[in-house]
């Protein structure tokens, strides 16, 4: 990103006309230290939506871990929910 985002909310969708394929992933951020893991999950389909504590940061690291095929991801967002 090109400044720090705050965010609670992680938004991954694959495009599904091309099929679901992720099997495994890590979510990541960068903090002045390093990569800090924000989370893993399985799969991402239409949509996944990921809670995490408020984070400010200007790098997130999506690394697929496990695939069936090459993941097409459509989007990817990052949201702070206001009220919860």
């Amino acid at each position: 990103m090109k400044k720090p985002v705050t965010f609670n909310r992680i938004s991954l969708q694959e495009n599904i006309s091309l099929g679901q394929y992720n099997e495994s992933a890590l979510l990541e951020y960068w903090d002045a230290s390093g990569w800090k893991k924000l989370g893993d999950f399985t799969t991402i389909g239409y949509k996944r939506l990921i809670r995490t504590d408020k984070i400010t940061t200007s790098k997130l690291r999506i690394s697929i871990l496990k695939s069936l095929a090459p993941v097409h991801l459509a989007e990817v967002g990052a949201y702070l929910a206001v009220s919860e």
